[in-house]
């Protein structure tokens, strides 16, 4: 069984753009994935669905403990939704 840690994502991920022409990955992820994608600079986008609504008491990180300080998001495009939910799509400037 393999960990997370030691997966070698980058090199995953020029495996399956060689063998099978992959320009892009669109993930669906939990927070320990995407600290680690992004504390790895392989996230170019992040796109986040916010709902109007209090999940419970406790504090939760959106993106891991794995996350580095100092990354850097440009807002690319927001929309709002007559549920009142809001969709945001970031691009990564640094990471």
């Amino acid at each position: 069984m393999t960990t997370l840690s030691q997966v070698r994502n980058r090199q995953a991920l020029e495996i399956c753009n060689q063998r099978y022409g992959f320009g892009k990955i669109v993930t669906d992820c939990g927070s320990t994935l995407c600290g680690i994608l992004l504390d790895q600079g392989l996230a170019s986008m992040i796109s986040l669905v916010v709902t109007p609504a209090i999940a419970g008491k406790e504090n939760l990180c959106l993106f891991g403990k794995t996350v580095k300080a100092g990354v850097t998001l440009e807002l690319v495009r927001q929309d709002v939704f007559d549920s009142g939910h809001l969709h945001v799509l970031y691009r990564v400037i640094e990471g």
